[in-house]
């Protein structure tokens, strides 16, 4: 399927985290406001976690990049702001690629901006420093 969309983009990343959450089983709590810093609530093991839903392209160099940071478009143009870390309890990814779902606290990150995940070993061999995708899936 082919989405055109940034809006049906986030709306898939949302759809397919909450399956991906829903098969390893949690209950989700979906919201009603759009000005939330998560996009739905999840609940296992007497515990809720505050869930921001990404969709996300791997890149050729094999890589995923998970955005500590909001955009959107209105009327003013567009806007970028980066999310309270101590608001999200996850950032969850959906890669269309891989048809998996990656979980990055982003409270366990020193980077501002972005964290960045190897689908793909380096063509260099580099081990150091690097995170792995399949280290943060579920």
């Amino acid at each position: 399927m082919k989405l055109n969309e940034t809006k049906e983009k986030g709306d898939l990343g949302v759809i397919e985290v909450i399956l991906d959450m829903t098969k390893h089983g949690y209950k989700i709590f979906t919201t009603i406001s759009e000005h939330l810093p998560f996009d739905f609530v999840a609940f296992k093991d007497n515990k809720f976690l505050r869930i921001q839903a990404k969709y996300r392209t791997l890149e050729d160099s094999g890589k995923v990049s998970v955005p500590f940071r909001t955009s959107w478009s209105d009327k003013n143009g567009t806007h970028e702001q980066y999310y309270n870390k101590e608001d999200i309890d996850y950032i969850a990814v959906y890669c269309p690629q891989t048809d998996k779902c990656y979980y990055v606290d982003p409270s366990a990150s020193d980077n501002k901006n972005a964290l960045i995940l190897r689908v793909e070993k380096p063509k260099n061999g580099q081990t150091k420093g690097i995170k792995f995708a399949d280290d943060y899936l579920l």
